[in-house]
């Protein structure tokens, strides 16, 4: 995995997606999550309502891994 230098972030300047921040904010997160799993993962976004849980992915048939 990649490690990557702290990026300071002003979160209210997380553009709006679909006329809501919170929207945006989960978008963000979707793609930061994506970026850092294995090439030979499967990546699943959920869509609304998400119940908390933003996407996940499988690594193996007994372990996955959550970003909510």
């Amino acid at each position: 995995m990649r490690r990557r230098g702290l990026i300071e972030m002003h979160w209210r300047n997380i553009r709006s997606l679909n006329g809501s921040q919170a929207n945006g904010f989960e978008e963000l997160c979707a793609q930061l999550a994506r970026s850092e799993i294995p090439q030979n993962a499967k990546f699943t976004r959920k869509g609304s309502p998400d119940a908390g849980v933003e996407c996940f992915c499988v690594l193996s048939e007994n372990y996955w891994c959550v970003y909510s």
